[in-house]
C-alpha cells in the first residue's frame, strides 16, 4: 500500500463558501499535502528542483464531494495524501482524502508530468521521467507501468451527449502575479476561480429566464474534473467560454479556457455537475 501522510489543519474562514470547502482550497491543500509527501518520503520540494533539476506540472485534477463540511461543523479536517510514479514514471499521479467531523468529505485527485528543469533561472523544462535517483526513492507498490485514467473525456461526453443546452457565455480575464506560482505561469488551483466567475456571471445574466441556473449560486458543487494542455504566463490574457447544460436536472457547466484571440490557443478543459 503507498505511503500516506496526514496533515492536520485549523480551519479559518477562508478554506469555506457558505455551502462547502472552496474547490480552490481543496486544491490548494492536495497540492501543499504533495509538498508534505515528497519532504516526508523523497526529497522536499525545493531540493527536487534545485538538486535533482527536476520538477511537476499539472496535467489533470479533479475533486468529488461526499460528507458535508462546512466551516462550523468543527474546528478543522485532515488531509491525507499518496503517491504514485505511473507509465514508466512519466506520470505520477496523487490520491487525496480530505476528512470532517462528518467522515470523508471530499477526494482529491492530481495528475502530473515530471519535467527536466533545463534553466534554474527562469524555471523552463521539458518532459522526462523521473530520474533514476529519485524513482529509486518510490516503493515498489508506489510504481504503477499502467497509464493513469482520464475521467474529464467520458464526463465530458455524458454531458454533451445526455445534457439539453441552456446557456453559453464569454468571460475574459488577465493572469496577473497573484494568480501565478514561482516559475511565474499560472498556479492550477486557481482554475476553480475563473471558471467560478464565468458561471456566476452567466447565472446573474441569465437566472431570470433561465431558473436551473440559480443552482450555481445556492447549491453544493458535486464534482469538478479540470485537464490542461498549456500554462498561462504572468500577464497573459485568457478566455473562459462556459456552456451551461441540464443534466437529470442537475445543472452541468463545460468551460474552456483558451487564449483571448480568435482562434486562440486552448489552455485547458473543466467540467462542473451540481
Amino acid at each position: 500500500m503507498p505511503r500516506i501522510i496526514s496533515v492536520e489543519v485549523v480551519s479559518d474562514t477562508g478554506h469555506f463558501t457558505p455551502l462547502q470547502l472552496q474547490p480552490r482550497a481543496v486544491l490548494s491543500l492536495a497540492f501543499n499535502g504533495l509538498a508534505h509527501w515528497l519532504r516526508e518520503h523523497l526529497v522536499s520540494f525545493p531540493r527536487l528542483i534545485a538538486e535533482q533539476r527536476t520538477s511537476v506540472v499539472i496535467l489533470a485534477a479533479g475533486i468529488t464531494y461526499e460528507a458535508p463540511c462546512r466551516f462550523f461543523d468543527g474546528d478543522g479536517f485532515s488531509v491525507r495524501a499518496s503517491l504514485q510514479a505511473r507509465r514508466q514514471a512519466s506520470r505520477a499521479e496523487l490520491d487525496v482524502e480530505i476528512h470532517g467531523p462528518q467522515g470523508r468529505a471530499a477526494t482529491a485527485r492530481i495528475l502530473l508530468c515530471p519535467v527536466r528543469i533545463e534553466d534554474p533561472v527562469s524555471l523552463a523544462a521539458s518532459p522526462a521521467p523521473f530520474p533514476a535517483p529519485v524513482l529509486a526513492r518510490f516503493r515498489p507498490d508506489e510504481v504503477d507501468p499502467t497509464s493513469p485514467a482520464r475521467p474529464l473525456v467520458a464526463l465530458q461526453e455524458e454531458v454533451a451527449r445526455h445534457g439539453e443546452l441552456l446557456a453559453t457565455a464569454r468571460r475574459p480575464f488577465t493572469l496577473h502575479r497573484h494568480l501565478c506560482e514561482v516559475a511565474d505561469q499560472w498556479a492550477f488551483f486557481e482554475v476553480p476561480g475563473f471558471i467560478g466567475a464565468s458561471r456566476e456571471a452567466l447565472a446573474l445574466a441569465r437566472g431570470g429566464d433561465v431558473p436551473l441556473l440559480r443552482q450555481a449560486f445556492g447549491e453544493p458543487l458535486r464534482r469538478l474534473e479540470i485537464e490542461l494542455s498549456r500554462p498561462y504566463f504572468w500577464l497573459e490574457d485568457g478566455l473562459v467560454e462556459t456552456s451551461a447544460y441540464r443534466l437529470n436536472d442537475r445543472l452541468a457547466m463545460i468551460h474552456r479556457l483558451s487564449s483571448n484571440l480568435p482562434g486562440g490557443d486552448q489552455h485547458g478543459i473543466a467540467v462542473e455537475i451540481f
